[in-house]
């Protein structure tokens, strides 16, 4: 995920990250009336998210509040297939564009045994449509990355 978004930081949210970081919330401080005041990140920045399956349905309740408190921040998540019925329908939701790679890549071993879910949220346009989830770009673009990673032996 660095290579792609050329981000050689990027580190995944912790637990704690996704109630406030996740948010566009860095820290805060008292006003002069005792009002704690919230500090918020610079626009477009881009969070990973990889929660533990198990847990993998409130990291997505967070993230699609997050999405509607910051409209200019990108997403990324990975999650392993394991417990997919608790968590694919916001999945699904939440993301714009998703695919998935099988364990059969440098990046995600067989040892892992189950695909790695990628999903991809965009932030929100200034005009119609607000998202861009089913526009023909990216829809034809999730068909590309699906296919490939479906027929490619390498790592795409």
């Amino acid at each position: 995920v660095r290579s792609w978004t050329g981000r050689d930081q990027l580190n995944p949210l912790s637990t704690d990250d996704w109630f406030e970081r996740a948010h566009g919330i860095i820290g805060g401080q008292l006003d002069d009336n005792g009002i704690w005041m919230p500090i918020h990140e610079k626009s477009y920045k881009l969070h990973l998210w990889a929660p533990p399956p198990a847990i993998a349905d409130v990291a997505l309740e967070e993230l699609l509040k997050a999405r509607h408190k910051r409209t200019d921040t990108y997403h990324v998540l990975l999650f392993p297939r394991l417990m997919l019925p608790r968590w694919r329908r916001l999945f699904n939701k939440a993301c714009d564009l998703s695919f998935s790679v099988q364990p059969n890549r440098n990046f995600w071993p067989e040892s892992m045994h189950e695909p790695l879910w990628v999903g991809i949220v965009l932030p929100f346009t200034l005009h119609r449509p607000w998202q861009l989830g089913r526009a023909p770009l990216v829809v034809d673009m999730e068909g590309e990355l699906c296919q490939m990673f479906r027929e490619s032996q390498g790592d795409g």
